[in-house]
């Protein structure tokens, strides 16, 4: 079921690239919401992963990784985002 709830979110990321100033506000916000309905869930059964197989005595070291690494990864998105924009907008 997880693997539905990817392309689900894939399709919802790609729907915005339809929107125009002659969109209705209404399918807008659907849209929105839809994107933070699915991503929630795909965020949920992911952490759920990351935690399911630790032992309670690692279960503290475990989170600060997981945490880290969650930091981490978000760094490198915004930075890979603004080196696309850097080469587009030059």
């Amino acid at each position: 079921m997880n693997n539905y709830k990817t392309i689900f979110l894939g399709l919802s990321v790609s729907a915005f690239a339809f929107i125009n100033s002659a969109t209705p506000y209404a399918i807008i916000i659907i849209l929105g919401f839809a994107y933070g309905l699915l991503s929630s869930m795909q965020f949920s059964c992911m952490n759920i992963l990351t935690y399911v197989d630790l032992d309670e005595g690692v279960l503290s070291q475990g989170t600060s990784i997981a945490s880290s690494v969650e930091q981490l990864s978000m760094g490198f998105g915004v930075t890979f985002c603004a080196i696309l924009l850097r080469l587009f907008l030059s």
